[in-house]
């Protein structure tokens, strides 16, 4: 089913991020493959720029997330065989990982990867350790390999995968009949502990330099800036005025047009998280918290729908075996408590972060507890129920996906119509750039110089771009600069347009070269605005 979806139905990026790290991997941006992914470790950033140095032609960056993909399915589907054999709790369980890793193939996204790698990774610890023969050292290696890839793709990932994993695996620990198996997990748990605390330290080591280390800097800043609702302007009017910020400083930062390290310097926006967690700790803050946490569980529809069915399916199969109920209990109230952890800070999680979790809570519990006796047939009845469900769920994402061609199509289209030998300000995301084919080479930008795009922004990739271009204050030397545009929204013209007349004293005036029109039929609602590049020019007086 993941062969015949990546073959069939042409795969994408869900986000600009992962085109942005393919860039610098590849080399798109100064024709030099970088190792400095930013949100990947250094050290598979490392293994990705040999790769293109050796072969620019072929598409590593997506390509290595496809076969870590395949691995992982291989690996989780194996487990449960060899636990299950072909019962129907196999084939359910099969088919639940089989459907997220299509999902995460045709839109690929490296949270989502590395979730279903440490998903993956963790269930064969897990199974190795509860076997009643003989353990294999080969599977015992690719789950500990698994799991560490996991961190080198996404540290908070693994980081969530692991504490989620805790209770089974210490349950696992518990309930094994083989003291072999037992010891092997303990190791096992052990060399990830170690490996991770090396390469951890290791990691800062590629970006030591002062720029690098500044860049690193702000970007954990900005990150939690954008990603959390707390430092909202309303919220937090008092603290902005006091910096002398205005709501449209406000926007400018929070729209990812922040190239002014002065006004948007890494004190100022350290002090406003700072004033908003204090402010947040409240009766306020508490009651805003459980209204976010609300919408973040009621919103997401079909997916919900089969997280619950599937949790309930788990717990009345388990509800006899005490110790197993108690411990995927504990992993539940894990999960909640990591989603209740973000709203408390104004986060709702994105479907790239919270679909892995339901993902990671639901294997974890079919593959340890699940029991679906055939004397049992409401129980057998309800497996099959979920099972149906799982399918109208891939039905939904084959749906969504037979648009990704002419997705990728637009997109090859809308780059070609951007001119060679110019610098290119992507504003926020303006330019759907995840619509890149995950087997893109980026031949297209050869010539096409495209900065910003969200957190690349102070990066010392922008900041080489800018130099090449002699541009110093963006805000002042892209006016009457032939050699520069914006692709930005209309409303995003208009806050540049204030932001100009507060900062600049100057009035400046846009010269729009193309529209382009974006539009997503496969969203509900659709997703339909229009992009503009520009030059901006001054006012003559």
């Amino acid at each position: 089913m993941l062969a015949a979806a990546v073959i069939f139905f042409s795969p994408s990026y869900n986000t600009n991020d992962d085109v942005s790290m393919a860039r610098m991997a590849s080399g798109a941006y100064d024709g030099v493959p970088n190792p400095r992914l930013i949100y990947i470790h250094s050290l598979y950033g490392l293994i990705l720029s040999k790769l293109y140095a050796a072969a620019p032609i072929v598409p590593w960056y997506g390509l290595l997330f496809l076969i870590l993909l395949f691995f992982s399915l291989w690996c989780t589907v194996r487990c449960i065989q060899s636990r299950y054999g072909t019962t129907i709790t196999a084939h359910v369980a099969t088919l639940y990982a089989t459907v997220v890793a299509v999902f995460a193939g045709l839109f690929v996204q490296y949270t989502t990867i590395a979730s279903f790698v440490a998903m993956s990774g963790f269930i064969v610890l897990i199974g190795e350790t509860l076997k009643s023969r003989k353990i294999s050292p080969i599977m015992l290696g690719a789950g500990i390999a698994l799991v560490v890839t996991s961190f080198l793709i996404r540290e908070n990932v693994f980081l969530y995968a692991a504490v989620l994993a805790a209770p089974l695996v210490v349950h696992s620990y518990i309930t094994s009949s083989s003291r072999t198996g037992r010891k092997a997990l303990a190791l096992s748990m052990g060399g990830i502990v170690v490996a991770v605390v090396l390469l951890r330290a290791v990691a800062g080591i590629a970006y030591s330099s002062t720029d690098w280390n500044e860049y690193m800097r702000w970007s954990s800043v900005q990150a939690f800036f954008h990603d959390y609702d707390i430092t909202s302007y309303q919220k937090n009017k008092e603290y902005y005025t006091s910096l002398g910020w205005s709501e449209n400083d406000h926007t400018m930062l929070n729209t990812w047009f922040y190239t002014d390290a002065q006004r948007f310097s890494i004190d100022a926006v350290s002090g406003i998280i700072d004033f908003a967690k204090r402010k947040n700790i409240s009766l306020e803050g508490v009651v805003f918290t459980l209204k976010t946490f609300i919408q973040q569980i009621t919103q997401r529809d079909l997916v919900l729908l089969v997280f619950i069915a599937f949790q309930l399916l788990i717990i009345v199969s388990s509800v006899r075996q005490k110790k197993s109920t108690i411990a995927y209990g504990i992993t539940i109230i894990l999960c909640l408590a990591l989603i209740f952890y973000f709203s408390f800070l104004g986060r709702l999680l994105p479907d790239r972060l919270l679909h892995p979790l339901f993902l990671m809570v639901s294997m974890y519990g079919l593959f340890v507890f699940l029991r679906v006796e055939y004397d049992r047939i409401w129980l057998k009845k309800c497996a099959i129920g979920c099972a149906a469900l799982l399918l109208f769920f891939a039905g939904q994402l084959v749906w969504y996906a037979r648009l990704n061609g002419d997705r990728i199509v637009r997109y090859s289209e809308i780059l070609k119509e951007l001119p060679k030998g110019s610098l290119i300000f992507n504003w926020d995301s303006s330019l759907p750039m995840q619509w890149t084919s995950v087997f893109d080479t980026f031949a297209e930008y050869q010539g096409r110089d495209i900065a910003g795009t969200g957190w690349v922004q102070r990066s010392p990739y922008d900041s080489a771009l800018f130099e090449r271009y002699g541009i110093r204050d963006l805000y002042a030397d892209m006016i009457d600069n032939p050699r520069v545009y914006l692709v930005a929204l209309p409303q995003y013209i208009d806050s540049l347009r204030v932001y100009m007349r507060e900062h600049y004293h100057k009035e400046i005036r846009v010269v729009v070269e193309r529209n382009f029109d974006i539009r997503d039929e496969g969203l509900s609602p659709p997703l339909v605005y229009t992009a503009q590049l520009v030059q901006i020019k001054s006012v003559q007086e």
